[in-house]
């Protein structure tokens, strides 16, 4: 047990060193956790964007994380675990009664929670206890007894708004925001309530093996029969829809920005060449690639109500674009309609994953039927790694760039520091009967669609590890 102890503190003086030497070579400090969120760490700029930098947090945290795991007494560890979901709940207490913004500019020195309380009406003592809560969890800073203030955690919980403006205008709340506000907000909100059923659905053999859309712990929390998508457009959900489509644009600030140009080379294709965004959102990230290949034309294609706002978008925010762009709502479960264009690349950003393998084969079927010999299929989302170490020459390793492995006595796939990908799953599970996928499952999927897998690329500097895979039509050998 020493050997493991000593090795992962080697690791973690390692990674610390080299973060420092980056630090000191771009004449630069490292963000302050007491300090709010600064931009650049939206930005390829960014230190922690620094791709050494990345790799050495990577490890870091890997190596502290587990250290804790090995440190704590197993008694103590398992309840702290289980009392883990009172952070998600605290958060959307803390977020529905504004607390990020009501705080803001009290700045370092904080407020009082009984200041707090006379701008939102909250019980004193409930809000104290819940923000001294999270303040242990390193959200929010108690800088003084009964006194909050914010740090870099806590910042990405404010949309940047006036107190008063929301209050006046509350379904508006997230409008014109990065979305990181509306991403944490739906998270700790409906979804936090569909984790407890979790055990609910495992245990009901009436739907323990359903890959249906509607019968998830989503529907046992919330006592209906709607889809996700089908009670994000109950007119009594609009603001939860909004808060939806806005919480997708703050998904993207977790990558950074650029990352999909650098991820294929867009050059490559064909002058006026049709990118087909399916699920597009408010098409963010044709939008990236349309600033590139402002020659592209692009088909968005999503649910009405969201077609809607994306167009409303591009015509606030690139009018000019829009004259390559056109927008089709429908449900891409249903056979492609007639498209304007041939398509040249199917697009599918975070969108398969939210497809149980029922679904999922059904609308890669689909794009399919209308692609030609030379259409390409282009998906971002998760390729799960297990924790065990693949051989290189196993069906399961990771064609083109696979993430490397952690270092011994790390978990492979890095443990905590790379557990965005399966908390995910957990996500996907609870809304729709979903699913992050292996390499494997990947290829599975693909094949009895009509598509090869080809190549799976990354990016160095995204944290996020969603990675680029790249296929192509399987074509008949008759």
């Amino acid at each position: 047990m020493t050997e493991l102890l000593i090795s992962l503190r080697r690791i973690l003086d390692e990674s610390i060193d080299t973060i420092v030497s980056v630090c000191e070579r771009r004449n630069e400090d490292f963000p302050h956790l007491d300090v709010p969120a600064h931009p650049s760490e939206f930005s390829p700029q960014g230190i922690r964007n620094d791709p050494e930098v990345a790799q050495a947090i990577k490890l870091g945290v890997a190596a502290a994380s587990q250290l804790v795991a090995a440190l704590q007494s197993p008694i103590q560890a398992i309840a702290n675990l289980c009392f883990l979901a009172t952070i998600p709940s605290n958060i959307a207490a803390s977020e529905r009664v504004h607390v990020p913004e009501i705080i803001r500019n009290s700045g370092d020195k904080g407020m009082h929670v009984t200041e707090i309380v006379k701008y939102n009406g909250a019980n004193v003592d409930k809000l104290e206890r819940i923000l001294r809560h999270l303040a242990t969890h390193h959200i929010f800073r108690e800088v003084s007894p009964r006194v909050f203030a914010h740090n870099m955690l806590s910042s990405l919980l404010d949309t940047g708004k006036d107190y008063k403006t929301i209050i006046d205008n509350p379904e508006n709340k997230y409008d014109n925001t990065n979305g990181l506000c509306a991403f944490a907000a739906m998270l700790s909100d409906e979804l936090s309530k569909a984790y407890p059923h979790t055990a609910d659905v495992l245990a009901d053999p009436s739907i323990a093996d359903s890959q249906e859309l509607n019968e998830t712990t989503l529907q046992k929390a919330l006592n209906m029969k709607h889809t996700l998508w089908q009670y994000l457009d109950l007119p009594e959900n609009a603001f939860r829809g909004r808060r939806f489509n806005i919480a997708m644009r703050g998904i993207s600030a977790l990558q950074p920005s650029g990352t999909i140009l650098g991820l294929y080379d867009w050059d490559a294709l064909p002058e006026r060449a049709t990118i087909v965004d399916v699920g597009s959102g408010l098409g963010h990230v044709s939008l990236e690639i349309a600033a590139a290949r402002p020659d592209f034309r692009f088909i968005l294609e999503d649910r009405p109500s969201v077609v809607a706002h994306a167009k409303e978008y591009w015509s606030q925010h690139a009018p000019i674009a829009m004259t390559n762009a056109h927008f089709l709502g429908l449900d891409f479960l249903h056979p492609q309609p007639k498209l304007p264009y041939t398509p040249d690349v199917f697009f599918l950003r975070y969108i398969l994953h939210n497809q149980p393998d029922n679904y999922a084969t059904m609308l890669l079927g689909h794009l399919r039927k209308v692609a030609t010999e030379y259409t390409k299929l282009i998906i971002i989302d998760f390729v799960v790694e297990y924790v065990c170490p693949v051989p290189e020459d196993s069906e399961d390793a990771i064609p083109g760039d696979p993430s490397p492995a952690a270092p011994s006595p790390l978990l492979t796939n890095f443990g905590v520091a790379g557990a965005y990908p399966y908390n995910m799953d957990m996500v996907m599970l609870s809304y729709l009967n979903a699913k992050e996928r292996t390499i494997g499952a990947w290829r599975d999927l693909l094949f009895v669609s009509g598509w090869k897998l080809i190549t799976v690329k990354r990016d160095p500097a995204d944290r996020t590890g969603w990675p680029l895979i790249v296929s192509e039509p399987i074509l008949s050998t008759n």
